[in-house]
């Protein structure tokens, strides 16, 4: 039996247990795929029992950054990003991947987003923002980029030295200004009682909101976004894209193209 996982802190509300054990199952492999809420004082632990035991792991929040304090063999864009969110296992020898950065793209892609001349904003400095950032940069040419964060001094701080960081200006969250494009990096959206990380009045005319939760289409950045008559695009589509990703990363193929997307369909459905 060969076992994956994800690791991060929460992760009960995560899809990917179920969207990984219903292709095993479908697809009659002998595998396992275990959601672990992991406390980072155990990350050295962990860290033993995948390299012997695991096939692979995906990492979520808040874990994105930190285990690459424990794992030195990394993909090329892993050096760049210094952030990873999948670790493959060769002979023993953990590899950090990021499938993220694909999976954004592929969901600008499909969305038809155009970037160019707008005016970016991106909500967070946590977990996939590295990410994000980066394509932005290296993939289309926006004419600015604004990050909100709760501590704007403590943000620049945290990224200074990155290329990709530099022209990118820094604020808080009570910025009156207006953009064109406005993604979500936060975990805001994920509980009942969170609010918007912006206001309505942030969207200019014909905007477009993107927000990388996955497991609600209904978020409160997505419902300001209706208000302000955006175009709403949840994170599902990045989601499954990451995980077709990572599931090649774990097993040397992709998943049954006609399975995977059974199981999309029936996770979609059934909302949760």
């Amino acid at each position: 039996m060969k076992i994956t996982g994800l690791i991060g802190s929460p992760v009960r509300q995560s899809w990917s247990q179920r969207l990984f054990n219903s292709i095993y199952a479908q697809s009659k492999m002998k595998c396992f795929y275990a959601a672990i809420d992991l406390d980072v004082r155990s990350m050295d632990r962990f860290i033993e029992f995948a390299s012997s035991s695991m096939t692979g792991f995906n990492v979520t929040s808040p874990y994105k950054e930190i285990i690459l304090r424990y794992i030195q063999q990394r993909d090329p864009i892993v050096w760049r990003l210094g952030s990873a969110n999948v670790i493959s296992n060769e002979a023993g020898t953990l590899l950090a991947h990021n499938t993220d950065y694909a999976g954004f793209k592929k969901t600008v892609e499909a969305n038809s987003v155009d970037f160019h001349g707008k005016k970016v904003c991106i909500a967070g400095t946590g977990g996939v923002f590295r990410t994000i950032l980066y394509s932005l940069v290296s993939d289309f040419d926006p004419d600015s980029i604004t990050v909100l964060s709760r501590d704007p001094l403590k943000a620049k701080s945290k990224f200074q030295g990155f290329e990709y960081f530099e022209g990118t200006e820094i604020l808080g969250y009570s910025t009156e200004n207006q953009y064109d494009i406005i993604i979500n990096c936060t975990p805001l959206g994920i509980n009942e009682d969170d609010a918007s990380p912006v206001k309505k009045m942030n969207f200019s005319k014909d905007a477009v909101a993107i927000d990388l939760i996955y497991t609600k289409t209904d978020t409160p950045l997505l419902q300001t976004a209706a208000e302000a008559k955006a175009l709403c695009i949840n994170g599902r589509e990045m989601f499954f894209q990451q995980a077709y990703e990572s599931f090649n990363l774990f097993h040397g193929s992709y998943p049954d193209m006609e399975i995977f997307n059974a199981v999309r369909k029936n996770l979609e459905g059934s909302g949760q």
